[in-house]
């Protein structure tokens, strides 16, 4: 039996995160862990003769190469958000599901943003998609470098705990840091809260960043 041979680009979002839980198993013997990665793609009888599971672990060879494409302009018909033109509210929702979930939970979930796209998306091959993905965890990693002082820790109470961070990562709980920065942008004033996270992020913090500048210009007499 000649089974075909499985391409990235066949398997959907639903796939990956299955492929994820296979690949992450510890009681799966080699054998174990072709049959069950193969089932997802394949049919096939239990009393497979040894020509047969060669086949079968031919045609899923592409577990062991990355999957990495280019970010694509439109899925669906949806075309990919401008990242440096998103609003805020958008960068707060892909940055927190970034950091709360492991990367394979978070993918249909920035897809979904950055498609616009509904639960469509976990029927779609996972080649449409991750490459966007990947685009914005790169873009988000450079705002930070880019806006370091947006992000750092200012309670001493947090310095202990943001030692154990990864650098450029958020210095604090990635959802209650991001209310306490905006609540700083709207100097208490929660009515301005809407206003805040539906404008574009850039100039959200490039206004943070300045006003952060003048504050430590002042404190320090300059």
């Amino acid at each position: 039996m000649q089974f075909k041979k499985i391409n990235w680009s066949d398997v959907s979002i639903r796939d990956f995160q299955e492929l994820h839980d296979i690949m992450n198993a510890t009681d799966l013997t080699p054998t174990g862990f072709v049959l069950e990665v193969a089932d997802l793609f394949h049919e096939f009888d239990d009393d497979l003769s040894e020509k047969d599971l060669k086949s079968l672990k031919d045609s899923i060879s592409f577990v062991s190469t990355p999957c990495k494409p280019k970010a694509k302009d439109s899925v669906n018909g949806k075309p990919m958000m401008q990242f440096s033109r998103m609003p805020l509210s958008n960068f707060i929702e892909l940055d927190v599901t970034l950091v709360k979930n492991d990367f394979c939970d978070a993918l249909p979930i920035c897809a979904q943003i950055i498609y616009d796209l509904g639960d469509e998306v976990f029927d779609l091959p996972v080649t449409d998609v991750i490459g966007a993905v990947l685009s914005f965890a790169e873009y988000r990693q450079n705002v930070y470098s880019k806006y370091p002082n947006v992000f750092m820790v200012d309670d001493e109470d947090d310095v202990d705990e943001a030692d154990n961070i990864q650098d450029d990562e958020p210095k604090q709980d990635v959802a209650t840091g991001w209310l306490k920065i905006v609540f700083l942008m709207a100097e208490g004033d929660l009515t301005k809260y809407n206003e805040i996270i539906s404008s574009p992020h850039i100039l959200v913090f490039n206004w943070a960043s300045l006003s952060d500048s003048l504050k430590s210009k002042k404190a320090s007499g300059n």
